[in-house]
């Protein structure tokens, strides 16, 4: 069948027409072959538009953005393909978490320029810091690490945020750390940790004789999650500093941290920021926070406090001798707060 270019005003130069006609085609022959560029806008004549010069403008824009899509596209494409490629070829792992698939190449991620986790680590097990925060590690590349790396590491702060380890992996590296003995600082946040993973890190801590720093933020821990952990450090932990913040931590959290302060003789730094505490459960930590032994630094901002949780830490400020720093911004505190505040300062100093 013979096809013919549609004919033209006299007012739109030929210039504009053929152009701008050869691509939509190119573009609708595209679509018959792909099914992802069959959303590709239609041309045609908008009762709104009477100018034909404005007409093909508008119909040129249109598909400008359309060719810019496709080309975005089967850049993306390629760029996939060429990684499954190398995947193939060098047998890496593809892993499905949740909804995403993330493919580990053993040789190298050209998107980030990094390297595999596994040999990253291997390479790098003796120096005194290791990042892979955002490494998508995922449980099995964190088991692997974590067994067969571990025991022979020197690593002194090793840094493991964002990176799906889930309860699996969490547990993986708590194994692996329960006869380290030069890890010193440990940063698990963001991880999806659930109360597998935190109950294996409370075994960890009472075996582990090195780990005094430990991050567990951001992984949405509730307060049966954490009941493990409280227990734990109740008993002998060399554990000095602890992250907790951005959390969904409530009175009953609260209630077992007061026994922790009372009977822990080593913790010196604890952050409870951005959670779910009130009033009440404030009230349950104030025996422990008048006879906290070692607590110098206390983060309870962004919580639920108001003025009368400002009476209650006036008060444990009063009694406690140890601390030496508490952050409670972020409690919709008033002027009134501030007046118990400075008033158990001021029985501090005396």
């Amino acid at each position: 069948m013979k096809m013919s270019l549609p004919k033209r005003k006299d007012s739109t130069p030929a210039s504009y027409d053929r152009s701008l006609f050869l691509r939509w085609n190119r573009l609708q022959m595209n679509a018959m072959e792909e099914v992802r560029l069959q959303n590709v806008p239609s041309l045609h004549n908008s009762p709104k538009i009477t100018s034909q010069a404005r007409l093909v403008v508008g119909a040129r824009s249109r598909i400008a953005d359309a060719e810019n899509r496709v080309g975005k596209d089967q850049e993306r494409t390629g760029t996939r393909k060429e990684l499954v490629g190398m995947s193939e070829e060098n047998e890496s792992e593809v892993k499905e978490v949740g909804n995403l698939r993330k493919v580990l190449p053993t040789a190298m991620d050209v998107r980030n320029g990094k390297s595999n986790p596994f040999e990253f680590f291997k390479q790098h097990r003796f120096d005194e810091e290791v990042d892979l925060n955002g490494w998508f590690l995922g449980p099995i590349t964190a088991f692997e690490i974590s067994s067969e790396l571990f025991s022979s590491s020197s690593i002194v702060r090793l840094f493991l945020a964002n990176n799906l380890l889930g309860n699996e992996g969490g547990k993986a590296i708590a194994k692996g750390l329960e006869g380290n003995f030069s890890v010193r600082e440990l940063d698990l946040s963001e991880n999806m940790l659930g109360q597998n993973a935190i109950s294996s890190i409370a075994e960890m801590l009472t075996k582990n004789q090195t780990l005094e720093k430990l991050n567990l933020s951001r992984n949405n821990l509730t307060d049966p999650d954490v009941e493990s952990l409280l227990k734990s450090l109740c008993g002998k932990t060399v554990l000095k500093e602890l992250d907790l913040s951005h959390n969904i931590l409530c009175d009953q959290f609260a209630e077992q941290l007061s026994n922790v302060l009372m009977t822990n003789s080593v913790l010196e730094k604890l952050s409870i920021s951005s959670n779910q505490l009130e009033v009440t459960g404030l009230q349950a930590m104030l025996p422990g926070l008048r006879n906290a032994q070692t607590l110098c630094d206390l983060n309870i901002s962004w919580n639920y406090l108001y003025d009368a949780g400002a009476k209650i830490l006036g008060e444990a400020i009063a009694d406690n001798r140890s601390i030496i720093e508490i952050s409670a911004c972020g409690n919709l505190f008033t002027t009134k707060a501030a007046s118990f505040l400075a008033k158990g300062v001021a029985i501090t100093r005396n």
